[in-house]
């Protein structure tokens, strides 16, 4: 996966109202974004940042920045184009973007269509932190039953424990319960914010206040999940931990 920082490039015309879409895909990330509003610009602001993500709208291309893209797509398999709007394939024969979403896509909806298309190492590891077992279990074993990529996953019971682990082995995502005996998930992600600022962090919450939300986001950028029915929350889950697991 690419180190950070990873340069994110929006072609788009000042009116289109799909990059605020994207703003708040990314907004949970570290992911740098670069708006490019004209032709010229789109052209020299990608020479200049090399952006390994580019989404785009089709009448803002030019002959030359597809012949630029096709050169890099030969040479960097984890260079990624996405297309937003027409159907029908705006690059050349050659050239195909690796998905296709309409102006109005939704936040899901680009979540889950956008982490199928991304380059992943076979395994990704995974520290669960919980202090309800069975919510820690359910989730790795849901993990556990993944493929391309596989899952490699470690449980802890509380902050606490979960701040001993990383002291010993870092997990590519760390998914975490608020509300913990002995350390809370508020405070440990205070020290991890701290001591691993790269790590990416997922809040996997129940019946948390506004208050706690809020402090959290004063710490730094995690995504935040609320626990709710196995079979809706699971697949949001792991789009998610995909999602910071490239983009951070």
């Amino acid at each position: 996966m690419p180190k950070n920082p990873l340069y994110v490039q929006i072609i788009a015309p000042a009116f289109a109202e799909w990059p605020a879409t994207l703003e708040e895909f990314f907004e949970e990330t570290s992911a740098v974004r670069i708006l490019s509003l004209d032709i010229l610009s789109a052209s020299q602001e990608y020479d200049r940042y090399q952006p390994q993500v580019i989404f785009f709208q089709p009448e803002m291309l030019t002959l030359a920045i597809t012949q630029k893209w096709k050169a890099r797509t030969a040479a960097d398999p984890n260079f990624r184009i996405y297309q937003m709007g027409s159907s029908v394939n705006a690059l050349n024969d050659s050239l195909t973007p690796n998905a296709v979403f309409e102006h109005d896509v939704s936040l899901s909806h680009l979540q889950n269509g956008l982490v199928k298309t991304l380059p992943y190492p076979e395994t990704l590891t995974v520290l669960v932190v919980d202090d309800e077992n069975e919510i820690g279990q359910m989730i790795c074993e849901y993990l556990s039953c993944q493929s391309a990529p596989s899952f490699k996953t470690a449980y802890c019971e509380n902050g606490s424990l979960a701040i001993s682990y990383l002291k010993k082995t870092t997990p590519d995502v760390l998914v975490m319960d608020v509300k913990m005996p002995v350390m809370t998930g508020i405070e440990a992600y205070a020290i991890i914010c701290r001591t691993w600022p790269r790590l990416p962090v997922i809040i996997f919450f129940d019946a948390v206040f506004g208050d706690e939300i809020e402090k959290l986001q004063e710490i730094g950028r995690p995504a935040m999940i609320e626990k709710g029915g196995r079979q809706s929350e699971m697949p949001q889950l792991l789009a998610t931990i995909k999602k910071k697991a490239f983009f951070r």
